[in-house]
């Protein structure tokens, strides 16, 4: 374990975590599973459904005890990609009781490898007895949904590519917003803004609602990927439904206006009264 992945643990090879010793039980009905097992059941299950999975990626806690996975998806001829991202998988193990084992799925940038996960879909399962082979049984059920999750994902960043925020009043106003809504401390809005002010990269050069996430991703580098897809998740569903209302007030102020008839106004007023209790 070389390589510094975080402030949390390292990173950690395939064949390391075959190396580690077996988990304890911390009671009757805690049966962890060790970080090698629960990767290769994974991929089998994966690859049983047609699913092929590359680019492992691992990081491992200090202690050991967490585990942190991510790879990439393809069926087929067909890799979940466009040009600028692709749809990953990530995986959480833990032998602590601190949480469930999940599977779950998002998006990175090929850019800068920020992992983005919006968890726009997740499988979880505590460490019971049967949990290994619930675990399979979960991954069989709900593979179809992968296609579905890479289509919502595409609709989701299409939709804040076309929301413009190249108002500096918008965009501080809305990282406002967010610090009081707790997507974000106020601590952190200098670091977002040089990310935003400052790209790094010349394909985040454009001013619209994609970028301005990415300003967010590129200031959690490095930071707890056990909390990162809650983190993103949050900073995502704001933004599209600040594109969103965008999307109806422009609306609203395209519909021609009509002024009502008096056989309307006598109808609704109709209407209302015969709710009356």
């Amino acid at each position: 374990m070389a390589t510094s992945m975080g402030r949390w643990g390292e990173e950690v090879s395939r064949d390391q975590l075959a190396t580690l010793e077996n988990p304890k039980k911390l009671g009757s009905r805690h049966y962890p599973t060790r970080h090698d097992v629960f990767t290769n059941t994974i991929e089998d299950s994966f690859n049983a459904m047609g699913y092929k999975l590359d680019n492992w990626k691992f990081q491992l806690s200090s202690k050991g005890d967490k585990m942190f996975t991510e790879f990439s998806i393809q069926s087929g001829d067909n890799r979940f990609q466009t040009d600028s991202w692709q749809l990953v998988g990530a995986a959480i193990n833990t032998h602590n009781q601190s949480m469930s084992t999940r599977i779950l799925f998002g998006d990175e940038t090929f850019v800068c490898s920020n992992l983005q996960f919006s968890a726009e879909f997740m499988i979880r399962r505590k460490s019971t007895r049967d949990g290994l082979q619930d675990l399979k049984h979960l991954i069989w059920d709900n593979a179809e949904q992968i296609p579905v999750v890479f289509s919502r994902l595409l609709a989701d960043k299409q939709r804040l590519a076309d929301h413009d925020m190249s108002s500096s009043t918008q965009v501080n106003d809305t990282l406002v917003r967010m610090a009081k809504a707790g997507h974000t401390t106020w601590q952190s809005i200098p670091h977002i803004l040089k990310h935003w002010e400052e790209p790094e990269h010349p394909e985040f050069q454009d001013r619209n609602g994609l970028v301005f996430f990415n300003a967010f991703t590129s200031n959690w580098r490095g930071s707890n990927p056990f909390e990162l897809h809650n983190k993103s998740k949050r900073v995502m569903n704001f933004l599209l439904d600040e594109a969103t209302k965008e999307d109806r007030e422009y609306a609203m102020e395209a519909a021609p206006s009509h002024d009502p008839t008096p056989e309307e106004v006598q109808d609704d007023w109709e209407h209302a009264t015969s709710d009356w209790p």
